[in-house]
């Protein structure tokens, strides 16, 4: 049988808590020596993570409150939480918000489908306390800023082989951020010359980093 969880011995983590348990007991691998991310910088890469992730057209602009706007939406949120390990959420059991709900009815709504976000979250390691939900719902910048860096954080740690990893993957965001291939274009234009090839006709830089999924399927040749 294929599929279901893991019995006995071969399942795998399936929580930070159980990645880092097992990162801080098993070898520790050598950390690269990444610049960290300035704080004014996190929300550039939430940014591209996001756009690149779930392909929004029009993508949401680097800077501004745009971020927080999208994020403060619960399927938007519930997306981005499969991206992170999928099948965890079934978009079907979010409460659908009627064009004519009173505002009342409307926030509702709103909180338990935020219920549901947060809970989510909570069963594939993030952390989330009791008012995370109301502060995602009030677009509060750095409780969706954490949150997207949890969301982050727990897709790499599902990734294959972070077992191997050390602890200290998990604990910087410009380690997550590069385990994800996320560049931000002004550190592209300062690695690399200038390629005046316009075959995309101007996408943003850093939304392209990644080509494919994390989940590559490799065919061998």
């Amino acid at each position: 049988g294929r599929g279901g969880g893991g019995g006995g011995g071969g399942g795998g983590p399936r929580t930070l808590r159980d990645y880092q348990q097992i990162a801080s007991k098993g070898r520790k691998s050598p950390v690269q020596e990444v610049k960290e991310v300035k704080g004014d910088q996190v929300q550039e890469y939430l940014v591209m993570y996001v756009n690149r992730e779930l392909a929004l057209n029009p993508p949401v602009p680097l800077k501004g409150s745009a971020l927080y706007d999208t994020c403060s939406n619960p399927t938007t949120l519930c997306k981005l939480i499969n991206k992170s390990v999928p099948h965890t959420v079934d978009l079907r059991a979010l409460t659908r918000i009627s064009p004519s709900a009173t505002a009342s009815v409307r926030r509702e709504a709103m909180e338990d489908n935020l219920t549901l976000v947060t809970e989510s979250a909570r069963a594939i390691g993030c952390h989330v306390t009791d008012s995370t939900g109301e502060l995602i719902l009030n677009k509060d910048p750095s409780t969706i800023n954490s949150f997207l860096l949890d969301l982050i954080r727990a897709r790499v740690v599902h990734m294959p082989g972070m077992e191997d990893e050390s602890a200290n993957t998990f604990s910087s965001a410009a380690m997550l951020f590069q385990k994800l291939n996320l560049t931000r274009a002004q550190e592209e234009t300062d690695s690399a010359a200038p390629v005046g090839d316009g075959s995309d006709g101007g996408s943003p830089g850093g939304m392209e980093a990644v080509p494919e999924p994390s989940s590559s399927s490799r065919r061998g040749g």
